[in-house]
């Protein structure tokens, strides 16, 4: 995606290019992961946690974050042009099961590497046919694309843009501030009080009453029947869709 013209990476550049006092390289250090609610409500988080640290990131940023459908929206615009209305519905309904943890990691093992396109390359990808074996996605064993639990940013641009969508202007400061003293500093150790907050959140999710935790085929396709229930609306083409899935024990290409 081209974002230059973009009014989200506009704002967001310029915030990075002032703080960072010109030098816009400092970000190719670091990188954005958003936690979707998925992986929350399926308990994943603990797992995820290991794979970011085996792989020499330290998470110097996490704000927990009820992410709305107008920012769903702008985070994958291009994803949208051949997506049905069913599906982007869905996906705003996945969303709303509970909060988001927005992450920004630094890389800090080899300094040449840019890290948003390394991290993405660990992701790995959501159609389960060509993902990688050993990727974060196909560990925490995201069976189809719309259960895949964790978004990246896929390089410096997207990471400048994608900051300019989920924050104010304020809280964009405060980030790329952030990120240049970490920068200065050094650091290769994850801040304590990112640590406490994270063993918070973790213990937190594995107490929560969730409805649906995630063990095994008929639990997940009893979570799509309950996002259908979610659903407001009669829609007799989303409806066969789903039933299609219930019985065929797989998510519709058509979606």
């Amino acid at each position: 995606m081209n974002c230059v013209k973009d009014v989200f990476f506009k704002n967001s550049f310029r915030i990075a290019n002032k703080v960072l006092t010109n030098d816009i390289s400092i970000l190719s250090s670091y990188a954005l992961m958003i936690v979707k609610p998925e992986t929350i409500v399926f308990q994943k988080l603990g797992i995820l946690l290991k794979l970011i640290k085996m792989n020499d990131f330290i998470i110097i940023y996490c704000k927990k974050e009820n992410i709305n459908g107008a920012q769903i929206i702008s985070l994958w615009e291009w994803s949208w042009d051949n997506a049905t209305i069913e599906r982007i519905l869905l996906n705003q309904k996945l969303f709303e099961l509970s909060y988001s943890l927005v992450l920004i990691l630094k890389y800090v093992w080899n300094k040449n590497c840019i890290a948003s396109e390394y991290l993405t390359f660990l992701k790995g990808s959501s159609n389960i046919e060509i993902r990688e074996k050993g990727s974060f996605r196909d560990i925490l064993k995201s069976s189809n694309f719309l259960i895949n639990f964790i978004h990246t940013s896929d390089d410096v641009e997207n990471f400048i843009r994608e900051i300019g969508v989920l924050f104010s202007s304020d809280e964009i400061i405060d980030i790329y501030t952030l990120i240049f003293n970490d920068y200065e500093k050094q650091n290769t150790a994850q801040p304590k009080s990112i640590c406490r907050l994270l063993k918070t959140i973790k213990n937190d999710s594995l107490k929560a009453n969730n409805k649906f935790i995630f063990n095994g085929e008929k639990d997940f396709y009893d979570f799509l029947e309950n996002i259908k229930n979610k659903i407001n609306i009669e829609d007799h083409y989303i409806n066969h869709l789903l039933s299609k899935a219930q019985n065929n024990k797989v998510i519709s290409n058509d979606l």
